[in-house]
């Protein structure tokens, strides 16, 4: 039986491990998602600096949040 760990440092294998495997099922489960990155971006006029944002993907004709 696997084990099954809880823990709030993850290394980017197991990030790219779960990613990976998750992306896979999706792509056999309902095609393709054909994903794009997608930000909401908070810009000073003046100085076009950056003063806050979100950023998310889009997927299968929706999106989610990071």
């Amino acid at each position: 039986m696997p084990d099954i760990i809880v823990t709030d440092i993850i290394a980017s294998s197991v990030i790219k491990a779960i990613e990976g495997g998750l992306e896979d099922f999706n792509d056999i489960t309902i095609g393709s998602s054909a994903s794009r990155p997608l930000a909401v971006v908070l810009r000073d006029p003046e100085t076009q600096r950056v003063l806050g944002g979100a950023m998310g993907v889009h997927r299968w004709n929706c999106c989610s949040s990071t």
